[in-house]
C-alpha cells in the first residue's frame, strides 16, 4: 500500500511518528505533499518510517512540504529513491540532532519548475544515499551534518553551502559552493571536481581555517576549474606576507581557474602546491594611500576613491586627520572617536607611582 499525505490539493495534513519502538512501515511509497500544499512529517524521539521509495513535494501544485527527521535513532529508511521536489516548489527536508535518512538515490529539483526545494542537515544528522545524490535545482546545506553516497552531483541551477563532511568517491560541481554559515569548513572524504561554469565562494575574516576563514578540505583529488571568488569581511586587514590554506588537498587536476574574484586593495598570489599541500591564497602586497593608510581600511569607512585625499582629510572635524586615527585605531567617520588619554592618577601601593590609562587598539605599540 502506498502513503500520501497531502493528495488532492489537501493542506495541513500531519504524520508523526514519536519514540523509540515507533514504528510506520509501507510497502511501496510514502508522499508528503503529493499534490497538496503545507504537509508535515515529522519522525522523532527514536521514530522510525521504512518505505520503498519516499518524496516531499510531488506535483507542480505541491508547495511548502516539509518532512523533518530529528533525534538519535530517528529514521526515514527507503530501499529505493528519495525525491525532494518532484516537480514542486519549496518543499524541504530536514535531518537533524543525530537522525538519519536512508535512501538508495537521493534527489533535489527534479522537473524544470522544480525550485527553490532543498535539504537542510544539521547537528549530526546524515543523509545515506548508497547511490548517487543529485541536486539539479535548489539547494544542499550542511550545519554541523553529513551526507553519504557514490556520486554526488551539484546541478548549474544548484547550490551546496554550508560546513560539515561530504563522504563518497567523488563529486561534481556544476552549479555554486558556497562555503561556511558563514565561516566553516567542508571536509570532503574523497575526490572533488568544479566543472566549467561552477562557482567556488569563501570568505575571510581572520587567519584560522575553519574558524575565521572557509576552508574546503579535500582528502583526494580536486578538480581546479570554473571561478573562485573570496570575500574579505569588513574589519579584516591582512597583512603582507599571510597565507590562506583555501583548499588542502592530496593532489589536483588542471592548472587554473577560468576567472578569480579576490579582495579589492590588496595583491594576491594564488599558489597551485604541487606538494600535495593545497591550494593557498597568498597576500603578495597591501595596497596603501598617503602615510601607509591601507585603502581597503578607508574602503571599510566609506572611501572607494581619491584615497590620497581621504588619508590626509579631518573628515568628522574631530581635528585629527584619518591617517592618523588609522595608526590611533579610532574611528574616521565619528569626532567622538578619538585618542585621548583617559587618566593621570596616583598609585601609593604597592609603591609610589603614576597611573596612565588611555584608548589603545590591537596591534598597535606605545611608548610613555
Amino acid at each position: 500500500q502506498s502513503a500520501v499525505i497531502g493528495s488532492d490539493a489537501a493542506t495541513g495534513h500531519y504524520l508523526r511518528v514519536c519514540g523509540a519502538g515507533a514504528k510506520f512501515q509501507n510497502e511501496t511509497f510514502v508522499w508528503i505533499g503529493l499534490t497538496g500544499s503545507l504537509n508535515r512529517l515529522q519522525i522523532e524521539s527514536g521514530g522510525r518510517l521504512l518505505s520503498q521509495t519516499g518524496g516531499v513535494g510531488g506535483a507542480g501544485a505541491a508547495i511548502s512540504n516539509l518532512a523533518v527527521v530529528t533525534g538519535a535513532g530517528s529514521v526515514w529508511s527507503n530501499a529505493g529513491a528519495l525525491t525532494i521536489g518532484q516537480a514542486g516548489r519549496g518543499n524541504a527536508l530536514w535531518i537533524q540532532d543525530g537522525a538519519r535518512v536512508d535512501a538508495e538515490s537521493a534527489l533535489v529539483g527534479s522537473g524544470t519548475g522544480a525550485l527553490g526545494n532543498a535539504i537542510y542537515i544539521e547537528s549530526g544528522g546524515l543523509l545515506q544515499a548508497s547511490a548517487t545524490t543529485e541536486v539539479r535545482r535548489g539547494l544542499l546545506h550542511l550545519n554541523a551534518g553529513s551526507a553519504q553516497y557514490a556520486r554526488l552531483t551539484i546541478g548549474t541551477n544548484a547550490v551546496l553551502t554550508g560546513a560539515g563532511v561530504l563522504q563518497g568517491s567523488s563529486a561534481y560541481n556544476y552549479g555554486s559552493v558556497q562555503l561556511g554559515l558563514p565561516i566553516g569548513r567542508i571536509t570532503v572524504n574523497g575526490s572533488f571536481y568544479q566543472q566549467p561554469g561552477s562557482s567556488l565562494s569563501f570568505d575571510l575574516a581572520g587567519a584560522e581555517a575553519g574558524a575565521s576563514y572557509d576552508q574546503l578540505a579535500v582528502t583526494n583529488g580536486f578538480g581546479i576549474g570554473g571561478a573562485l571568488t573570496v570575500a574579505r569581511a569588513a574589519g579584516f586587514l591582512p597583512q603582507e606576507g599571510d597565507e590562506f590554506l583555501l583548499i588542502p588537498w592530496a593532489g589536483h587536476t588542471s592548472a587554473s581557474f577560468s576567472t578569480t574574484n579576490l579582495p579589492a586593495w590588496f595583491d594576491w598570489q594564488l599558489i597551485n602546491s604541487f606538494d600535495k599541500t593545497g591550494l593557498v591564497l597568498r597576500v603578495a602586497a597591501v595596497q596603501t594611500a598617503t602615510n601607509g593608510v591601507p585603502k581597503a581600511w578607508l574602503a571599510d569607512h566609506g572611501w572607494t576613491n581619491n584615497f590620497d585625499a581621504a588619508a590626509t582629510n579631518d573628515a568628522d572635524g574631530d581635528h585629527a586627520a584619518t591617517w592618523q586615527e588609522y595608526f590611533a585605531g579610532t574611528d574616521p567617520t565619528n569626532k567622538n572617536s578619538v585618542f585621548q588619554c583617559l587618566e593621570i592618577s596616583q598609585n601609593p601601593f604597592p609603591m609610589l607611582g603614576k597611573v596612565l590609562r588611555w584608548n589603545s587598539a590591537t596591534g598597535r605599540f606605545y611608548a610613555v
